[in-house]
């Protein structure tokens, strides 16, 4: 049992080897099996993200889920929604930093409706 958790460990580690190992990432999800998120990450340093996330009905249009985050200082600050993503959503994110006298500043915006990690994901 010791053998198979250790490989499936190592299997998730070797899956998201270059998902913000190497700096920021910033993405967004839509219809991910359950759930829509929007999430700001690096895994060896916390930084200061702000992170906004509208999830959406992909057909009409209509917001039917908005989550804020207000400043985290944080390795990983996510507007993760469960027991939504289903199909049929679209998500919008916005993922903010600050520069170096504080101001705001957008550093990434997307709207999804599929699950890909690829959108943000590998932008190191």
């Amino acid at each position: 049992m010791k053998k198979l958790y250790a490989f499936l460990c190592i299997a998730g580690l070797s899956i998201s080897a270059h998902a913000a190992v190497n700096g920021i990432s910033h993405h967004s999800r839509a219809n991910c099996g359950g759930f829509n998120e929007s999430v700001s990450w690096d895994l060896l340093h916390a930084h200061w993200f702000w992170v906004d996330s509208n999830h959406y009905n992909a057909t009409t249009g209509d917001i039917l889920c908005s989550m804020v985050s207000d400043w985290q200082n944080t390795w990983r600050n996510a507007q993760y929604h469960a027991a939504e993503g289903y199909g049929g959503w679209g998500v919008e994110g916005w993922h903010w930093m600050p520069d170096s006298r504080g101001a705001p500043v957008l550093q990434q915006h997307e709207v999804v409706y599929d699950c890909s990690i690829y959108d943000g994901w590998w932008n190191y």
